[in-house]
Protein backbone atom coordinates (compact mmCIF):
# COMPACT_ATOMS: atom_id res chain seq x y z
CA UNK A 1 0.00 0.00 0.00
CA UNK A 2 2.94 2.90 0.92
CA UNK A 3 4.10 2.33 -2.65
CA UNK A 4 0.88 4.13 -3.76
CA UNK A 5 1.65 6.84 -1.03
CA UNK A 6 2.09 9.71 -3.01
CA UNK A 7 4.66 11.58 -0.56
CA UNK A 8 6.51 8.09 -0.98
CA UNK A 9 6.38 7.77 -4.56
CA UNK A 10 7.88 11.33 -5.17
CA UNK A 11 10.38 10.80 -2.34
CA UNK A 12 11.43 7.80 -4.65
CA UNK A 13 11.22 9.93 -7.74
CA UNK A 14 14.11 12.38 -6.16
CA UNK A 15 16.31 9.29 -5.01
CA UNK A 16 16.10 7.63 -8.25
CA UNK A 17 17.28 11.44 -9.60
CA UNK A 18 20.00 11.69 -7.47
CA UNK A 19 18.87 14.63 -5.03
CA UNK A 20 21.37 13.01 -2.54
CA UNK A 21 23.88 10.76 -4.75
CA UNK A 22 24.74 7.83 -3.73
CA UNK A 23 22.38 6.45 -0.56
CA UNK A 24 25.00 5.87 2.59
CA UNK A 25 21.99 5.56 5.51
CA UNK A 26 18.37 5.20 5.95
CA UNK A 27 16.32 5.64 9.09
CA UNK A 28 12.47 4.71 9.50
CA UNK A 29 10.51 5.49 12.07
CA UNK A 30 6.83 3.71 12.72
CA UNK A 31 4.80 4.28 15.45
CA UNK A 32 1.25 3.22 16.25
CA UNK A 33 -0.83 5.91 17.57
CA UNK A 34 -2.51 2.52 20.28
CA UNK A 35 -1.70 -0.80 20.88
CA UNK A 36 -3.83 -3.10 18.90
CA UNK A 37 -5.87 -5.28 21.27
CA UNK A 38 -4.60 -8.45 23.00
CA UNK A 39 -6.04 -10.89 21.48
CA UNK A 40 -4.59 -9.56 18.11
CA UNK A 41 -1.39 -9.53 19.62
CA UNK A 42 -1.23 -13.03 20.89
CA UNK A 43 -1.81 -14.56 17.05
CA UNK A 44 0.46 -11.68 15.19
CA UNK A 45 3.46 -13.09 14.93
CA UNK A 46 5.58 -10.71 17.02
CA UNK A 47 6.21 -6.56 16.44
CA UNK A 48 8.43 -7.94 13.59
CA UNK A 49 6.17 -9.56 11.59
CA UNK A 50 3.40 -7.04 12.04
CA UNK A 51 4.94 -3.69 11.69
CA UNK A 52 8.50 -4.46 10.59
CA UNK A 53 7.94 -5.83 7.66
CA UNK A 54 6.32 -3.34 5.88
CA UNK A 55 9.22 -0.62 6.89
CA UNK A 56 12.08 -3.53 5.46
CA UNK A 57 9.63 -3.73 2.18
CA UNK A 58 10.22 0.06 1.95
CA UNK A 59 13.81 0.00 1.92
CA UNK A 60 13.88 -2.62 -0.69
CA UNK A 61 11.26 -0.81 -3.07
CA UNK A 62 12.89 3.19 -2.22
CA UNK A 63 16.80 2.06 -2.58
CA UNK A 64 16.00 -0.76 -5.03
CA UNK A 65 18.41 -2.97 -2.87
CA UNK A 66 18.15 -6.00 -0.76
CA UNK A 67 18.85 -6.51 2.73
CA UNK A 68 21.76 -8.48 3.75
CA UNK A 69 22.08 -8.58 7.29
CA UNK A 70 20.29 -7.73 10.57
CA UNK A 71 20.70 -7.50 14.25
CA UNK A 72 17.61 -6.06 16.57
CA UNK A 73 16.91 -5.26 19.96
CA UNK A 74 13.25 -4.85 21.71
CA UNK A 75 11.83 -3.50 24.65
CA UNK A 76 8.42 -4.38 26.85
CA UNK A 77 6.92 -1.59 28.14
CA UNK A 78 3.21 -3.87 29.44
CA UNK A 79 2.81 -7.49 30.10
CA UNK A 80 0.06 -9.40 30.28
CA UNK A 81 -0.19 -13.29 30.33
CA UNK A 82 -1.86 -13.72 26.70
CA UNK A 83 1.32 -12.56 24.58
CA UNK A 84 4.96 -11.76 24.33
CA UNK A 85 4.97 -9.42 21.77
CA UNK A 86 7.49 -6.83 22.51
CA UNK A 87 6.13 -2.69 22.68
CA UNK A 88 9.32 -1.49 20.90
CA UNK A 89 11.55 -2.81 18.37
CA UNK A 90 14.86 -1.62 17.05
CA UNK A 91 16.14 -3.33 14.07
CA UNK A 92 20.21 -2.42 12.45
CA UNK A 93 20.61 -3.67 8.86
CA UNK A 94 23.13 -3.76 5.61
CA UNK A 95 21.95 -3.74 1.96
CA UNK A 96 23.40 -5.66 -1.06
CA UNK A 97 24.29 -2.16 -1.84
CA UNK A 98 26.20 -1.64 0.92
CA UNK A 99 23.69 1.06 2.38
CA UNK A 100 23.30 1.12 6.77
CA UNK A 101 19.95 1.44 8.31
CA UNK A 102 17.57 1.56 10.99
CA UNK A 103 14.13 0.73 11.46
CA UNK A 104 12.17 1.78 14.91
CA UNK A 105 8.85 0.17 15.52
CA UNK A 106 6.45 1.18 18.59
CA UNK A 107 3.07 -0.47 19.62
CA UNK A 108 2.33 3.18 20.64
CA UNK A 109 3.26 6.71 20.62
CA UNK A 110 1.10 9.06 22.43
CA UNK A 111 1.37 12.04 19.98
CA UNK A 112 -0.34 9.94 17.37
CA UNK A 113 0.55 7.78 14.37
CA UNK A 114 4.12 8.26 13.22
CA UNK A 115 5.89 7.84 10.15
CA UNK A 116 9.23 8.96 9.13
CA UNK A 117 11.51 8.38 6.32
CA UNK A 118 15.51 9.75 6.40
CA UNK A 119 18.06 8.91 3.40
CA UNK A 120 21.25 10.18 3.86
CA UNK A 121 24.03 9.97 0.62
CA UNK A 122 26.66 11.19 -0.76
CA UNK A 123 25.85 15.03 -1.46
CA UNK A 124 22.69 15.50 0.79
CA UNK A 125 19.69 14.19 2.65
CA UNK A 126 16.26 14.25 2.00
CA UNK A 127 13.22 13.61 4.87
CA UNK A 128 9.89 12.47 3.88
CA UNK A 129 8.80 15.15 6.21
CA UNK A 130 9.70 17.75 3.58
CA UNK A 131 7.18 16.23 1.02
CA UNK A 132 4.16 14.78 3.29
CA UNK A 133 0.93 15.90 2.10
CA UNK A 134 -0.50 16.63 5.71
CA UNK A 135 2.24 18.98 6.76
CA UNK A 136 4.23 16.46 9.09
CA UNK A 137 5.36 12.73 10.50
CA UNK A 138 2.33 12.24 13.11
CA UNK A 139 -1.29 11.86 11.37
CA UNK A 140 -4.04 10.62 14.05
CA UNK A 141 -3.44 6.93 12.46
CA UNK A 142 -2.63 5.14 9.86
CA UNK A 143 -5.49 4.60 7.93
CA UNK A 144 -5.35 8.70 7.76
CA UNK A 145 -1.57 9.05 6.84
CA UNK A 146 -2.11 6.36 4.49
CA UNK A 147 -5.87 7.39 2.82
CA UNK A 148 -4.95 7.76 -0.45
CA UNK A 149 -2.71 5.32 -0.92
CA UNK A 150 -5.31 3.16 0.21
CA UNK A 151 -7.78 4.34 -2.36
CA UNK A 152 -5.33 4.52 -4.72
CA UNK A 153 -3.82 0.88 -4.30
CA UNK A 154 -7.65 0.15 -4.91
CA UNK A 155 -7.99 1.83 -7.98
CA UNK A 156 -4.94 0.33 -9.55
CA UNK A 157 -6.24 -3.22 -8.45
CA UNK A 158 -9.22 -2.55 -10.15
CA UNK A 159 -7.83 -0.76 -13.44
CA UNK A 160 -5.96 -4.32 -14.77
CA UNK A 161 -3.41 -2.16 -17.38
CA UNK A 162 -2.17 -0.59 -14.17
CA UNK A 163 1.53 -2.46 -13.61
CA UNK A 164 1.76 -4.71 -10.75
CA UNK A 165 4.20 -2.62 -7.74
CA UNK A 166 5.06 -5.52 -6.22
CA UNK A 167 5.92 -9.29 -6.31
CA UNK A 168 6.09 -12.44 -4.89
CA UNK A 169 9.54 -12.20 -4.94
CA UNK A 170 9.16 -8.85 -2.72
CA UNK A 171 7.10 -10.13 -0.13
CA UNK A 172 9.41 -13.41 0.28
CA UNK A 173 12.40 -11.09 0.63
CA UNK A 174 10.41 -8.97 3.62
CA UNK A 175 9.07 -11.90 5.42
CA UNK A 176 13.14 -13.19 5.34
CA UNK A 177 14.12 -9.86 6.79
CA UNK A 178 11.49 -9.75 9.41
CA UNK A 179 12.14 -13.27 10.20
CA UNK A 180 16.05 -12.67 10.65
CA UNK A 181 15.28 -9.39 12.68
CA UNK A 182 12.81 -11.70 15.12
CA UNK A 183 15.90 -14.16 15.18
CA UNK A 184 18.32 -11.68 15.70
CA UNK A 185 15.91 -10.44 18.43
CA UNK A 186 15.65 -13.74 20.38
CA UNK A 187 19.20 -15.04 20.11
CA UNK A 188 20.86 -11.61 20.54
CA UNK A 189 23.10 -12.55 17.19
CA UNK A 190 22.87 -10.55 14.03
CA UNK A 191 21.43 -12.77 11.26
CA UNK A 192 22.91 -12.68 7.41
CA UNK A 193 19.80 -13.34 5.32
CA UNK A 194 19.23 -15.37 1.91
CA UNK A 195 17.78 -12.97 -0.09
CA UNK A 196 16.50 -13.66 -3.49
CA UNK A 197 18.41 -11.22 -5.87
CA UNK A 198 21.34 -9.72 -3.56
Amino acid sequence: MRRFDPALVRFRRLLDDGVVGRPRAIRIVTHDEHPPAPEYRSQAGSIFADMMIHDFDLVHWLLRTEIVKVAAVASFFTTTADFTDPDLALSSFTTSSGVGGTIQCSRHDPDGYRFEVTVHGSTGSLSLSELELSGGPVSASASDRFAVAYMTQLEAFADQSSPVEANASDAHNALIASDGAHRAWSTGVSQKLQIKGA
